[in-house]
């Protein structure tokens, strides 16, 4: 099975090496390879899965908050990739057939190759029988199944990242224009619409639906998101 080394994590600006601890953390992002800081992912063709736990002790509740539980764009090495989470089932029978058993199966169990011994790592499913809990996998099975609390820190459970290849962004961004896109903030969205129009500073989108009282990075007038292009971390047609 291939792998591939790119890009590093980044805590609060600083690129950490796979595995740290991210206690408390409000800030974790990605960017280009860091020396001795690289990540490793697993090539399984149309997304790369990160190998370990990139980090530990951090919460369903934060990765969520920072878009990382259903996905949000990062770039590394010049290339655009939808970072989230994996699928594992909201019930335990459900584990085989979910997106972590599909690719066990695809690939192999071993610990040499997914680094699951020890540690194990949230899911995006709430757990069918009590909505506040969160489903992990790993830790003594590759495919051993799991909730723990939404908020939990605890060391032995971290964040193992897939990635999805994007599109580049459009240098001309009105050809854009009258055509139904995805727009991604600094945090979790998209805003998904028809762009209107789009200037130096600005684009207007046409959405249904309130703007989220979170979101600090746009504004609704009427039918119209209005969004900073300062604050736009991805955009794409749909």
């Amino acid at each position: 099975m291939e792998t591939k080394i790119m890009g590093s994590i980044y805590f609060n600006g600083a690129a950490m090496g796979p595995g740290f601890n991210c206690k408390g953390s409000s800030d974790i992002s990605f960017g280009d390879a860091a020396p001795k800081k690289e990540l490793r992912w697993v090539d399984v063709g149309d997304r790369l899965v990160a190998d370990h736990c990139i980090c530990i002790s951090i919460s369903w509740t934060t990765l969520n908050r920072l878009g990382f539980i259903f996905g949000h764009p990062v770039r590394i090495q010049g290339k655009y990739y939808l970072c989230r989470s994996l699928q594992m089932g909201s019930r335990e029978s459900e584990a085989k057939k979910s997106e972590w058993g599909r690719l066990l199966k695809q690939t192999e169990y071993g610990d040499h190759l997914w680094h699951w011994k020890g540690t194990r790592f949230w899911g995006q499913d709430t757990a069918a029988d009590n909505q506040r809990m969160r489903v992990v996998q790993g830790y003594y099975r590759a495919e051993a199944w799991g909730v723990k609390g939404k908020a939990t820190e605890g060391w032995m459970v971290g964040f193992r990242p897939v990635l999805e290849p994007l599109a580049g962004i459009p240098e001309d961004l009105d050809t854009l224009v009258s055509k139904e896109i995805r727009v991604y903030g600094p945090d979790k969205g998209p805003f998904v619409g028809r762009l209107k129009s789009i200037d130096d500073y600005d684009l207007a989108l046409s959405v249904t639906g309130p703007v989220p009282k979170s979101c600090r990075w746009a504004t609704k007038k009427g039918n119209t998101v209005i969004i900073g292009r300062n604050f736009v971390s991805w955009l794409g047609e749909i």
